[in-house]
């Protein structure tokens, strides 16, 4: 009778530990990985030359001239048009600017108060043409940036600070029109340029990159697996942003061992709460969407696949196990077309 009783208050506390409600808070954080990219040069294509086209009176400005610094990450840069397999070509036109445009915005308030307030205004426009051309003449990528105005569109538009007095604003402009194009070459010109190159980067290279990851964890104490839950995940958190995008993710190396040691954790999870509650369908929800997560990071899209269905088949937020899987498809294509299954290696 006694063993009975026994037996019955166990079964008691181990079904209102494991029955109770749970709730999961979620831990985002960034990773550094290296980028795939969508169209990859051939081996024989790696050495690029950045040429810039300047007109005169940009020649003057330090961070246009600075342009043919611009770099292709992965790839080798060479001194000469000549010796290259790639040219990027960058074609800067002329900057045109309207005459200013005088504004009064002064108002008076409903006691007679006048407030002055002018400012001058003024359209401008320009061109900026990237382009990559391979030594065989082969244009395989261009874009045009900038805007040649239009009876429908006057181009970009400037303007002054405000100021008490028109002639205020006219002296400002007369003082500062070296200092004002310089701040429409650099907003516009020098910022189109870097647009280009990084899309270069983007499609052709391998520049670092950021990507954007989730945990979930068990929220507060009162679950007996809550504390051991959100110590994994940041644990996990912390070895993922000491990734290197130029280290390799291999077995034996301290941060993929740490990994390894919290995927056994995770895995164990739903053999541990398998039962028909939405408390312990949450739970295993946390380990599988974790698990997808961890390989993700680990750029093995098969592994994290897995795990998405395993999301699915739960059925708890289905939709984030559909997301992980069309995540992992696009990786396995990047990986696929690079000849390439990791997003951390030194490029050559």
């Amino acid at each position: 009778m006694k063993n009975a009783i026994l037996a019955l208050l166990a079964f008691i506390t181990f079904s209102l530990a494991y029955g109770q409600k749970v709730d999961l808070d979620e831990s985002k954080f960034e990773v550094r990985s290296r980028n795939l990219p969508s169209k990859p040069l051939k081996p024989n294509q790696r050495k690029y030359h950045v040429q810039v086209t300047l007109q005169p009176d940009q020649e003057s400005i330090k961070e246009i001239k600075e342009l043919e610094n611009l770099e292709l990450v992965g790839l080798s840069k060479v001194p000469t048009a000549e010796s290259a397999d790639v040219k990027v070509l960058l074609e800067l036109g002329q900057l045109f600017t309207d005459v200013p445009k005088m504004v009064d915005k002064s108002y008076t308030d409903n006691k007679g108060n006048r407030t002055p307030r002018f400012f001058l205004n003024m359209n401008y426009h320009y061109t900026v043409k990237g382009k990559l051309t391979t030594s065989d003449g082969n244009t395989i990528l261009t874009k045009s940036y900038g805007v040649v105005p239009t009876p429908f569109n006057n181009g970009y538009l400037w303007e002054s600070p405000e100021f008490r007095t028109a002639a205020d604003a006219n002296n400002y402009y007369m003082n500062y029109q070296a200092t004002i194009r310089r701040q429409l070459y650099l907003e516009g010109f020098l910022r189109d340029c870097k647009i280009f190159i990084s899309l270069a980067n983007e499609t052709y290279a391998y520049p670092e990159i950021t990507l954007p990851y989730t945990l979930w964890y068990i929220d507060g104490d009162k679950h007996p697996e809550a504390k051991e839950h959100k110590t994994r995940c940041e644990e996990i958190k912390l070895l993922a942003t000491k990734i290197s995008p130029s280290d390799t993710l291999v077995d034996g190396k301290p941060i993929r061992e740490g990994l390894n040691s919290n995927i056994t954790y995770f895995e164990a999870l739903p053999q541990k709460y398998a039962g028909d509650s939405k408390a312990e369908k949450k739970i295993r929800y946390s380990a599988y969407y974790n698990l997808a997560t961890i390989y993700q990071i680990l750029d093995n899209p098969s592994k994290s696949d897995y795990f998405a269905q395993k999301l699915i088949e739960n059925d708890y937020d289905t939709d984030d196990g559909k997301k992980k899987i069309e995540a992992n498809e696009k990786l396995f294509a990047l990986q696929k077309v690079n000849n390439q299954n990791t997003r951390h290696f030194k490029p050559n």
